[in-house]
């Protein structure tokens, strides 16, 4: 899901395979797109708001076209011999908005894509990630520091969390997480990332500033923990 400045709000759904513009302030829906491969989980949007990024689990990524309302290309992210699973898992523009990084379900490899001509420019192999089925989604993630130096990924059926130099996608480090990361975000800061793990219930402080020293912390007792947010009044320091 992503918020536009008009006020709407634009989510994927699943199981009905659309892009649905949502209006909050009248509780509607206000249109709905088909999309052209199976199983739309993930999504972004261009900082100037005219493309829309759509990742699915059984095909490629589409792009769609916010002021033609229309999809306008898609980039291929089948692997040769996968019959099922040709998929691309989390999506995230720069900051600069002139290249968008897919990651890729065969192997978590990082497609580098130019917003203008949406075709790939780069494929960036993530260091020492660990083998998986490619039919499974690995429900990969990834999110740009709020300076746009470093570019984190995680992946949640391998529990590891890459912090990467943006702008050398090769230079990497990687950071053991608690099991089934799943949402993540940065505190106002910027220096840090908080990571959500689903499975352990525990939220991981990553030091993307300094040579990326963790933490561990619990968010509820006897809970699993989905997502995360921070807000400017809260804190930076601590757990």
């Amino acid at each position: 899901m992503v918020a536009t400045s008009d006020g709407k709000l634009w989510v994927v759904a699943d199981i009905p395979n659309k892009l649905i513009v949502v209006d909050p302030a009248r509780c509607a829906i206000k249109a709905a797109y088909d999309c052209p491969a199976k199983g739309a989980h993930q999504m972004a949007l261009l900082p100037d708001e005219s493309k829309v990024y759509v990742s699915c689990k059984e095909g490629d990524l589409c792009v769609f076209d916010r002021t033609r309302r229309a999809r306008t290309a898609k980039v291929p992210m089948h692997a040769p011999g996968v019959m099922s699973g040709n998929s691309s898992e989390g999506v995230m523009p720069t900051p600069a908005g002139d290249r968008v990084v897919a990651i890729d379900n065969t192997g978590n490899d990082l497609r580098v894509i130019n917003a203008q001509t949406d075709s790939e420019i780069d494929h960036v192999p993530l260091v020492w990630c660990p083998p998986s089925d490619p039919k499974r989604s690995r429900l990969a993630e990834l999110m740009f520091s709020p300076d746009g130096r470093h570019l984190v990924v995680t992946s949640y059926a391998s529990a590891l969390a890459w912090v990467i130099d943006a702008g050398d996608l090769r230079r990497q480090r990687m950071v053991p997480l608690a099991k089934g990361p799943r949402g993540m975000a940065f505190p106002p800061d910027g220096k840090s990332v908080i990571v959500a793990s689903h499975d352990s219930g525990l939220l991981t402080r990553i030091d993307v500033a300094n040579h990326a020293r963790w933490r561990h912390t619990a968010a509820v007792a006897g809970s699993r923990c989905w997502r995360v947010t921070t807000h400017p009044l809260l804190p930076t320091q601590g757990p």
